[in-house]
């Protein structure tokens, strides 16, 4: 019987840490729908806290990425899931025909609305 307790406390020590863990995932996918749709750039966070500090200006460095072209549109997906041991939650945000050069600051604008949430 104590062994039958002992493997019951351990199964049950085991559960609540997997039940515990949380998990932050944000994913950024740009893509180029001006000429033909090619993915540019897919960066995957692991926590909020990460693409919060991430600085969106390394975004202008993608060569697909032409800024001063007037015809350049991208479509931008940030996927936010937030979860703990096997259920998450996502929210999927899309924005399209984005001109390239305002890609930054649509994400920066969207980093400041998560911000104002976490607050």
């Amino acid at each position: 019987m104590k062994k039958l307790f002992l493997s019951f406390v351990l199964i049950l020590t085991v559960s609540i840490a997997f039940a515990t863990t949380k998990g932050e995932i944000v994913k950024i996918e740009l893509k180029n729908v001006s000429a033909s749709e090619t993915t540019i750039a897919n960066i995957t966070f692991n926590t909020i806290q990460d693409f919060i500090s991430f600085d969106l200006n390394q975004l202008n460095n993608f060569n697909q990425l032409n800024v001063n072209d007037i015809d350049c549109t991208v479509d931008i997906t940030v996927t936010v899931s937030v979860g703990s041991g096997s259920t998450y939650v996502s929210a999927t945000i899309v924005m399209k025909d984005v001109p390239c050069g305002q890609v930054v600051t649509r994400l920066r604008k969207l980093k400041d609305d998560i911000k104002g949430v976490l607050k």
